[in-house]
Parts: C-alpha cells; sequence; structure tokens
C-alpha cells in the first residue's frame, strides 16, 4: 500500500514543495523567522519525497516503515492545508496603503498560521528523530555501504512467499468451466496449416480472466504434444524476473534429452572460447587505478557474456526445429524484446503464446499479425453460476439450498464473470460451517474486510493487486481516486480527469498541456486492463464511459480505506476510523449516518466532497468548506439555492459540480472562487449567470444544457453575461444563448476555446446576424475543435466558411442546403444535423468527405423518403444514425460506406419502414438497430434484414427494438 503513500508525495507533498518555493520567493514574506522555518521545512520535505518514491520500487516494507510513511504523509496534507490558508490571506494587494490595511485586517490569521507551521516544523523534527530512536535507518549502507539520513534498513525475508498463480498451472481440466470452446479456438489458431512464418498468439485481459490456465490448457493439449512441434517450454515471466535465471529454465526445457548439467556442458571449443573470454575480462583491471571500479566492469562484463552464451545456446537448439513456447505474464515490452532475441525466426511454423495484462505488450508481441490477439472475456452468467456451485458445494449442479435466496447471484454479481473471483469467494463459502443466508450475507456485504483478513482470499488479493502494484508511482493517486465512486457506477472520463487535474494529481509536462498528461494518464490505465470501457466515441476514438470490474473495485477501496486516501459512507460502508478525512465520498447516506460523521470525524482537512443519489447536503454548513478543491453535488435532488449561500467562501475551490440538480441560481459572489477551473450546471434550472462570472480568470470548462427524455428540444442554453471577453482559460463553453451582438463579439477573443456550444435563437434574422456569426467564427478558426450551432429561421444559412480544424460539428436549424465550405474541412471525423431540411444532394455532399466517421442525421435533417448510400461514398464512415418521420428506406448500393460498423434506423410517426436493401455491400458491418412501429408488413422486412445478414461473412446483428411512448405520440 506504499504507493498510496508514494501518491501523496506527489499529490500532496510535490506540490506542496512547489508552493513552499513560490511562497519563498514572494515579497509578502518578510518576516526572517517565518521563512527560516518554511526553507526548513521545504529542505526536510524535499528529502522526504525522494525517500517515498525510492520506496516505491519496493512493494513489501516492515510495519516501522509502514508507519513512518503514514505520518510523512499526513504531515504532508497538514503542512499543504496551513501553507494555502496562508497564501490565501498574504495575497496580492497593490499600492502600500492596501497591502498595510490587508496586513492589520489578516493579523490573526497570520499569528494563527505561524503557529501551525511552527508546530508542522516540530513534526518533520519528530519524524527525523523516530527513525532513529527505533533504528529505521540503513538502507543504503546495508546494500552499498553508503549512508542516507533517510535510509531504512530491510532485512532479509526469512521464507519464500508461494505463487499464487502456481495453481492455474496445474489445474484439473476436468474441474474447469467455460474454458474449452476458449481452447479450441486458440488450438485452431496454433494448427492453422500453410503458416511457415514464427507467429505470435496473446492472451490479454484483466488479471484473474483465466490467462494462464487458458494458455496451459492449449500447452498441454495433445496437439500441441505431438510430432507437430519437436520442442516446447512453458515460463513464467511476472513482473520482476532474473532474465539469466528464465533463460536456463527454458533451456532446460527446450533440451531433448535432459541431463544434469544441461548449461555446464558444452564442446572443447566452447570451452576453450570462454576460457579466452574469461582471460579477456580479468585483463581489464589491469590497467585501472580504481581496484572498485575495475571489480564492477568485470562483474558487468562477466553478466554479458553469460547472457549471450544463453541466448546463442537457446538460438541453436531452436534453429532448425518447428517449436511452441508459452511466455506467461509478461508485464514490460522491454522483457518482451529480450526474451525475443533467443527466439529465431527459422520458417518451420513455430509459435510463441503470450499471457498479458498490458494491451501496450499485446500490440507489440502481435506487431505483424494483429489478428492473433485473443482478448479473453469473462464467464458468462450460466458458466459463472456452474462454477460458483461446483466450488462452494460440489459436483451436483442441483445442489444449491433454495434457502439462501438470491445472495448466491448478488455474490456473482460481484465476481463480474471472473473465474479467479468466483473460485476464492466459493472456496472461502465451503469453509464456513453454516451455510445459511444471513451468514453469506456477511459475506457479500464484508468482502473488504474479508480481502484483508482471510487467508482464503490471500491468493486472489495478490493477483488483482498486482495490476496496483505495476503502476508507476504517478498513476497510483490516480488509480486510488477511483474509490470515491460506488460499485457498479457508470463514470464518465472527463469527469474524472477534470477531477484529476483539481486535486493536483496531474501536471504539465514538456510539450504536452495538462490536459493532454490527464488523457495519456487515463489512456495507460485503459492500457492496462484496469478500467472496463462502456461507450467509445467512434469519430475521437475515446472512452466515453466505464467501470471498475467489482473485484478490483473491492482492492481498491480497501487499500484506499486503509491509508485514509478516501473516506467512504454509504450502504457498504461504515464511517472511516480515521479522526481527519481528506476525501469523503457520501453513497445513499441516511441523515442519521451525516449527522454521526459531522459529530465524530473533524472536516476541517477535507479536500474532495461527493455526494451520491440523493443525500442532503447537510455538510455544507460545515468546516469541512474551506480547504475544498472538489465540490460535487450531481444528482443531489435535496440540493437548494440557500445550500450554496456559503460556497464563495471555499477559496482553493477548482471543480464544481452541480449537475443533474433543482438549482435556479448561482451565488451573486461566485467571482470569489477565483481558482474555479471547472463549472458544471448541466441538467439544472439556471438560465442565466451572475455578471461577476465573468471574473474568473482560471475557469476552463463552463458547462451547461439540458437533455431532457423528450424529442421537443435538444439544447436548453443559458445566457452569457457582457464582459465574456476577459475569460480567457476558457476551453470548453456549452451550451450558451448570445441576446447581443457584443456578447457574440467578445466570443472571438476566446483564443484558447476548443468546444463551443451556441444558441443564435434570440439574436434577429438580420444579416447583421450572419455577419457577426461569421466573423466569430473566423476568429476562432485556429483553436476551434468542436462546435454546435442551435438556430430558429434561417441565421445559419450561407455561411462561407467554418473553422478549418473543427473535428466535430453540430447544426440544429434551418439550412436547406449545406454551406459548400463543409466539403473542405478535412478534419471533421463527426456530423450531427437536426431540423436542417436537407435535401438528396445534400447527402452526395457529405459522401466526399473522407475524414467523416460518424454521422447523425437527426429528426428534420433530411427531407427525402429514400436514404441512397452511392458508390465510393463515405469511405471511412463507422457510424451512421438515421433518426425522424421521413426516411423510410435505405438503400446501399455496391461499393458504398465500406468501413461502416454499425447502423442505427429510429423511424417514428404515420409512414412504415420499408426496410432496407444493399446490406451485402456493407463489406465491416457488425450491427444493424432498428426502432419504428412493427406490423405485420415491416415485420417481413425486418425478418428479410435478418435473413440476409445471416448469409453475410460479419453475420452482423439485426436488433428491433421499440419506441418509447413520446416518439409514438409525437405525430
Amino acid at each position: 500500500m506504499e504507493g498510496a503513500v508514494v501518491s501523496a508525495a506527489e499529490g500532496a507533498v510535490s506540490a506542496l514543495l512547489g508552493k513552499l518555493g513560490s511562497i519563498l520567493a514572494q515579497e509578502a514574506l518578510r518576516l526572517a523567522r517565518l521563512r527560516d522555518e518554511i526553507q526548513y521545512i521545504k529542505d526536510e520535505l524535499e528529502s522526504i519525497n525522494a525517500l517515498l518514491r525510492n520506496l516505491a520500487k519496493t512493494e513489501d516494507h516492515d510495519v516501522q516503515t509502514k508507519v513512518w510513511m503514514k505520518q510523512v504523509r499526513e504531515m504532508a496534507y497538514d503542512a499543504e492545508d496551513c501553507i494555502d490558508e496562508f497564501m490565501h490571506h498574504i495575497g496580492k494587494p497593490s499600492g502600500y496603503l492596501r497591502r498595510a490595511t490587508r496586513v492589520t485586517r489578516t493579523l490573526k490569521a497570520r499569528h494563527r498560521i505561524a503557529t501551525q507551521i511552527q508546530s508542522i516544523k516540530a513534526r518533520a523534527q519528530h519524524a527525523s528523530e523516530r527513525r532513529s530512536r527505533y533504528g529505521v535507518v540503513g538502507a543504503a549502507a546495508t546494500t552499498t555501504g553508503s549512508s542516507s539520513s533517510y535510509g531504512f534498513n530491510h532485512a532479509a525475508s526469512s521464507y519464500t512467499k508461494l505463487d499464487p498463480r502456481l495453481p492455474s498451472l496445474f489445474a484439473d481440466e476436468s474441474q474447469l468451466v467455460g474454458i474449452e470452446g476458449r481452447k479450441d479456438e486458440l488450438l485452431g489458431w496454433v494448427m492453422e496449416e500453410n503458416q511457415h512464418r514464427l507467429r505470435v498468439i496473446s492472451i490479454v485481459g484483466f488479471g484473474g480472466l483465466g490467462k494462464t490456465t487458458l494458455a496451459m490448457m492449449v500447452y498441454r493439449s495433445p496437439s500441441v504434444n505431438s510430432v507437430h512441434f519437436q520442442s516446447r517450454a512453458f515460463i513464467t515471466v511476472s513482473k520482476d524476473f532474473d532474465i539469466k535465471v528464465l533463460m536456463r529454465d527454458m533451456l532446460t526445457q527446450l533440451d531433448e534429452v535432459p541431463r544434469k548439467a544441461s548449461i555446464a556442458a558444452s564442446t572443447d571449443k566452447e570451452k576453450h572460447a570462454r576460457k579466452e573470454l574469461l582471460q579477456r575480462i580479468e585483463s581489464l583491471g589491469s590497467g585501472h587505478e580504481n581496484a572498485a571500479t575495475a571489480e564492477k566492469e568485470r562483474e558487468q562484463a562477466q553478466r554479458d557474456c553469460s547472457m549471450k552464451e544463453l541466448i546463442e545456446k537457446a538460438r541453436n537448439l531452436l534453429q532448425h526445429k518447428r517449436y511452441v513456447i508459452v511466455l506467461d505474464d509478461i508485464w514490460a515490452v522491454s522483457a518482451w524484446e529480450n526474451i525475443k532475441l533467443a527466439l529465431p525466426e527459422n520458417h518451420n511454423g513455430s509459435i510463441i503464446i503470450v499471457t498479458t495484462r498490458i494491451e501496450t505488450v499485446a500490440n507489440t508481441c502481435c506487431s505483424h499479425n494483429r489478428n492473433y490477439i485473443y482478448n479473453i472475456q469473462p464467464l458468462s452468467e450460466v458458466e459463472s453460476k456452474e462454477l460458483f456451485i461446483k466450488t462452494a458445494f460440489g459436483p451436483d449442479l442441483n445442489s444449491c439450498p433454495p434457502e439462501l435466496g438470491e445472495v448466491p447471484d448478488a455474490i456473482l454479481k460481484k465476481c463480474g464473470g471472473l473465474p479467479l473471483a468466483i473460485n476464492s469467494i466459493g472456496g472461502l463459502l465451503a469453509s464456513k460451517p453454516r451455510k445459511t443466508k444471513d451468514e453469506w450475507q456477511k459475506v457479500h456485504d464484508n468482502l473488504s474486510s474479508e480481502l484483508e483478513t482471510n487467508p482464503t482470499l490471500e491468493g486472489m488479493k495478490q493477483i488483482l493487486t498486482l495490476s496496483y502494484n505495476d503502476l508507476p508511482y504517478y498513476l497510483r493517486a490516480c488509480f486510488l481516486y477511483l474509490s470515491i465512486f460506488p460499485e457498479d457506477y457508470e463514470i464518465k472520463r472527463s469527469i474524472l480527469e477534470r477531477r484529476w487535474m483539481a486535486e493536483g494529481f496531474v501536471s504539465e509536462k514538456l510539450g504536452l498541456n495538462i490536459e493532454d498528461v490527464a488523457e495519456t494518464y487515463f489512456n495507460e490505465l485503459v492500457n492496462r486492463n484496469i478500467i472496463q470501457p462502456l461507450d467509445i466515441d467512434i469519430a475521437a476514438g475515446k472512452v466515453r464511459t466505464f467501470r471498475i470490474h467489482d473485484m478490483m473495485h473491492e482492492i481498491i477501496v480497501s487499500k484506499s480505506i486503509e491509508e485514509n486516501f478516501a473516506c467512504l459512507l454509504g450502504n457498504q460502508f461504515a464511517a472511516a476510523t480515521q479522526d481527519k478525512a481528506r476525501r469523503l465520498s457520501l453513497h445513499s447516506c441516511t441523515d442519521t449516518t451525516v449527522q454521526e460523521v459531522r459529530k465524530s470525524m473533524s472536516l476541517s482537512h477535507v479536500r474532495s466532497l461527493t455526494m451520491f443519489n440523493y443525500v442532503q447536503p447537510v455538510l455544507l454548513d460545515s468546516p469541512c468548506s474551506r480547504l475544498l478543491r472538489v465540490l460535487d453535488l450531481q444528482g443531489c435532488r435535496n440540493l437548494r439555492n440557500h445550500h450554496l449561500s456559503r460556497i464563495c467562501k471555499i477559496f482553493q475551490l477548482r471543480y464544481l459540480s452541480l449537475r443533474n440538480t433543482l438549482i435556479w441560481h448561482l451565488p451573486s459572489k461566485i467571482e470569489k472562487l477565483k481558482y474555479l477551473e471547472t463549472l458544471d450546471i448541466r441538467k439544472t434550472f439556471i438560465y442565466e449567470l451572475p455578471s461577476g462570472i465573468v471574473k474568473l480568470q482560471h475557469l476552463k470548462h463552463l458547462l451547461h444544457g439540458f437533455y431532457p427524455d423528450t424529442i421537443y428540444w435538444t439544447w436548453w442554453t443559458i445566457v452569457m453575461p457582457k464582459g465574456i471577453e476577459n475569460m480567457k482559460a476558457l476551453q470548453t463553453l456549452a451550451d450558451v444563448s448570445v441576446n447581443k451582438y457584443g456578447v457574440l463579439k467578445e466570443l472571438g477573443e476566446l483564443t484558447q476555446l476548443r468546444k463551443l456550444g451556441i444558441d443564435l435563437s434570440l439574436l434577429p434574422a438580420r444579416t447583421e446576424t450572419k455577419t457577426a456569426v461569421q466573423n466569430t467564427l473566423e476568429k476562432l478558426s485556429g483553436c476551434l475543435r468542436s462546435l454546435s450551432l442551435l438556430s430558429l429561421g434561417d441565421k445559419l444559412k450561407s455561411l462561407s466558411s467554418l473553422p478549418l480544424f473543427l473535428q466535430k460539428l453540430q447544426i440544429c436549424g434551418s439550412l436547406g442546403e449545406l454551406p459548400q465550405c463543409i466539403s473542405s474541412l478535412t478534419k471533421l471525423t463527426s456530423l450531427t444535423l437536426k431540423m436542417t431540411e436537407l435535401e438528396e444532394d445534400a447527402i452526395q455532399i457529405l459522401e466526399t468527405i473522407p475524414s467523416l466517421l460518424c454521422l447523425r442525421l437527426n429528426e428534420g435533417s433530411y427531407k427525402e423518403k429514400q436514404l441512397s448510400l452511392g458508390p465510393n461514398g463515405f469511405p471511412n464512415l463507422k457510424l451512421l444514425v438515421i433518426e425522424g418521420d421521413k426516411v423510410c428506406e435505405v438503400v446501399v448500393k455496391k461499393g458504398a460506406a465500406p468501413k461502416l460498423e454499425k447502423l442505427k434506423w429510429k423511424l417514428w410517426g404515420n409512414d412504415k419502414m420499408e426496410g432496407m436493401s444493399g446490406i451485402e455491400h456493407l463489406r465491416s458491418i457488425k450491427e444493424v438497430e432498428l426502432h419504428c412501429e412493427v406490423d405485420e408488413n415491416v415485420q417481413g422486412k425486418v425478418n428479410a434484414l435478418t435473413a440476409a445478414a445471416e448469409t453475410h461473412p460479419n453475420n452482423p446483428r439485426v436488433i428491433l427494438g421499440a419506441l418509447t411512448s413520446q416518439e409514438k405520440d409525437f405525430f
């Protein structure tokens, strides 16, 4: 769990070091005593920070080390709180009189903070003394002979840890469930005929899905054991491996005739060559004055020599054979690059099977042929239940007692099709002397505690925790942050990244802004199969929403609570025992629970407060709001305007979400939130912003828009005040209404804007409006990437140009015909049209846009009854959505949309669906989804389409869905 401490070092200590440097440079810090003490704290924390990052490289620490690290983390948090408040009070007033007035007014606060700084300095001194007092020193001296004031002495382990993967290597195939089909599919790849090149098959997936077991079943199969392969080896790589030990293990398995000393046996010629090489190595030290340096060079030369010999021997053994090698559990591309040196391409049809959790590793191993990447999937519900009953009750599949009710199903839901979890929890339940409903319910409700204390689950915990231990230090806090979300919660990527930035987990890197770095961090978690993508933006190739597997969520929650990273309260969690909460997350809490929290826990140090599922917002009246960076009240339906009366006192607030609440007004003094970066007021009833909002110089994302479950409205916009041109940091502004030409002109000054959604309905339909819109868009041409335009009337007609680098474009309003400039948007990947009343020639223009990946034709966008996809049209389109009351027939001509994967067609109104023809021409189609009123004639059309799909090489799915009641009644 040390990673959480190291995360704190990067999130709290590193951030604090930057603040300390800044405050020491300020002229306002004129008190020499305070300067010296802050300098002392900074120097001490720099050394501590370096040590924590070194300790992150080691997974196991003794209890004393863990306690010391935890104390350091808490000290860093408290120091950051103190410095933040200090910087807030000293401020940056200009002018001698104003500075003097501020000093007088804040004298009491300054005195209090000075006392706190002295206390933190004393805590830093005591931390150093405790290291010496309890002998927590000497790590460097133990290994290198040098000393370090921040070192630890780690005693050698007196026992050998068991590898939790051993049961997978010796699994009884008769006891496995769901393995047969997966094994047969992989064996089909292995035994493909007329394949002479060396092929690599990668099995990739989340930890615990059974990758090792599957690889072993393939390796043991009679086909692989037959004369088809002359040499075989199954090598466990793992995260921390010794390459020389690994190579020797592989050579031992590859030798056809085992010998007692297979590596030592060599020809006289080899012995002579080795003797000469050793003599040359010995001569390296003769010309060195420094004996220690010479010794190091001799040792390194010996290691290089030995590795070279091992590789050459392996290559000689395999050069003329057809071989199969399994490399189980590879964690890094560098490991693969080193091992593959010993595996020659001999054009004998040899096979290498790799198992890994990392997508990048799988892609690199299969770089010559991505068709051999096998993404292992969880067990189905039926398979999961069968395995669970076998493990918990025995081979009789009817042996599950009915009195257990729905508890077994609830436990299986937590397991999420993970064979490792099903086996482990099933084994735990089998060991219970009483198989009662209450006993099993306790296991379900307290799984996090069971993971910490029950030895039956130790193996599963180790395997799942490996994904966390392998994370670099800068990702660990981002990973633990997932604990604040409830189980099975659908998390939005953009929200998570903005919260990371607000918490200080992400900072700019050379050549990358902070948003790019946050996206890189998220993609790394995807790459490691730690999160489960749910919705992927086809046009952008980005994950929109995702979930955490229930078992991984249990691991994250367990670690988060252990290290006081977050305090979680709700149905599944009791109040945490920590006296200080840093991040507070409330999941469906009762008023009683919230009141108990206020009485039993100090909330003055809370840095983020998140409320889920209609929690009463009473905590906003407590002192916790002073240092909040993140306040997320999304979905808090009990929130009212008066609850926000104190919100403007949260001087550190960077992220504020009021999304999906019943708020009508923002506080009039919102400009006091001077560090605010994200303001999310989507799905609220706010229709006008206070004038002071234009003073928020750090605001990057102003998010509005109301998308109710109705087909009458798509946008609910908000009126922007004058002075928006001062908000230079704005990157996202959606969706806002413009009622004055002056505001429209000011929008053109926001040169950081990347996403803009504007409603022009309040402007008159005059030439001046069209000119003003055109001028604004031309000014934003260099920065804008996403644009949404809403207009009543014909204000959008005759647009002569659009921002050249647009990737996403949404237009709602009368056009009649597409602007000619749209065909020049070479970066456009996504286009959404609504109420545009286009005719057939518009589709012919859209067909020529080579970059277009996603096209949505919503209601009123297209006037014709038939939509025809012409030859060679839409060369890269992957998603086509048709929605409304007009299009009754879709015709696909040969050569059209060769990359189209999904067609979604929703028809409501009086007209009947006439069907779809030409599905056989869609070479890449995977799914056709239809929504319409179904009668006998329509059902016949659907049946004909289904029959055509069955003969398609891709065998695409045809899904028939129902319309909503609103869609049925609209006309």
